[in-house]
């Protein structure tokens, strides 16, 4: 039997999309299976095809062993350009081949693609890279206890929103739920009471669970690397066929 486990992906991975089998053969037509097999989604894996559920492989007559594990399929290795060895920048330093994003002052966003400043909304704690460190406890606790006396019944700041670095999201990017709770709509993430705060401009702040994605992107385009590897296979073909007629041809 297949167990369902939840993994939390990480928003800088690269992922990719895998096609999978959600129909049944003909011959299993309004049976219990093929009800079986359009009602959830539990990959399988057999033979290196993909199915939405045993059912889904049971009604397309699989006669192989079924796999609950990961499908053996991966991201296919790209081909780099030439050009990567003529990037020569004393500004990037070690990096080649590719372009920062954002400022040391900011993160990239993978969702809305840009970048978002990073600030310490917490009195107490500055910046430093791209992490909040405290280094004023006495205006921290100056802080918590006028917030406690102002918090009128509101759930106060969790430790989670106090001690991390934020990013603010604009009025069109968050909607509040009568719950209390705050729902961002691009990420479909949900921020209990406490872990998030809404300013006085309408902007929202969260924390910035993304800190620690990727602030680069590629400097050239996938195209010119299958350019440079076309380019090398024109040359070596050419160098063979040349060396051939050299072997073959006596000098005149």
């Amino acid at each position: 039997a297949c167990d369902l486990q939840y993994r939390a992906p990480k928003v800088n991975a690269s992922y990719v999309c895998v096609p999978f089998v959600d129909t049944c053969d003909p011959s299993w037509s309004g049976s219990e299976t093929e009800k079986q097999c359009k009602s959830h989604t539990l990959k399988v894996h057999s033979d290196g095809r993909t199915y939405r559920n045993n059912h889904c492989a049971v009604c397309n007559n699989v006669t192989f062993p079924i796999s609950c594990g990961a499908a053996e399929t991966g991201l296919k290795g790209r081909f780099f350009s030439f050009t990567v060895l003529m990037d020569v920048n004393p500004r990037s330093g070690n990096t080649v081949g590719k372009l920062e994003l954002c400022g040391d002052a900011a993160v990239y966003d993978p969702f809305y693609k840009k970048c978002r400043n990073i600030v310490c909304g917490t009195p107490g704690y500055v910046l430093e890279g791209k992490h909040c460190v405290l280094r004023d406890e006495a205006r921290l606790r100056t802080f918590l206890r006028s917030a406690a006396d102002d918090s009128d019944g509101k759930v106060g700041a969790s430790e989670k929103f106090l001690n991390c670095t934020h990013i603010h999201l604009d009025q069109d990017e968050y909607t509040v739920r009568p719950s209390g709770h705050m729902y961002a709509i691009r990420y479909d993430k949900d921020f209990k009471p406490g872990d998030f705060r809404v300013l006085e401009d309408d902007r929202a702040m969260v924390c910035a669970f993304f800190a620690n994605a990727t602030n680069e992107i590629s400097k050239f385009s996938q195209y010119m690397g299958y350019a440079s590897a076309i380019g090398l296979g024109i040359s070596i073909s050419c160098l063979v066929v040349h060396l051939f007629i050299f072997a073959v041809v006596p000098e005149v």
